[in-house]
């Protein structure tokens, strides 16, 4: 079946805009950014411990994590996210105590954390 015209343009931007994850839930959503080859290992790795859904795009570059609770599960993502093969999460959604309780951006390693503090002074 071919898909042409609005109804395209109508998919694509679900997929553009991780639409099954923008349905106004207050569950931790993060945007994570990874090797391809590598993001199923990382998502399957991470739903053994913790209960997540999956979205995927980029060719499994970019990865939209909506976690099933209300724990944001922020060091155990990042960890997996470096055992498998590196990138960054960003905690695009979750509840006003946690992004107050959590770096919504990857943690930058100690020497540029402190050249940005320079240039910022």
């Amino acid at each position: 079946q071919e898909i042409a015209g609005e109804a395209s343009k109508a998919i694509w931007r679900d997929i553009r805009d991780c639409a099954p994850f923008a349905d106004g839930a207050a569950r931790p959503v993060w945007r994570v950014s990874m090797p391809p080859s590598e993001a199923h290992h990382m998502v399957m790795a991470l739903r053994m411990q913790a209960a997540v859904d999956a979205f995927y795009d980029w060719q499994g570059g970019l990865v939209w994590l909506s976690m099933r609770e209300d724990d944001p599960e922020a060091e155990l993502l990042r960890g997996l996210i470096r055992k498998y093969g590196g990138g960054h999460a960003t905690l695009a959604r979750a509840s006003a105590s946690h992004r107050a309780a959590l770096p919504v951006f990857e943690p930058q390693p100690p020497h540029l954390a402190a050249l940005s503090a320079r240039v910022k002074a």
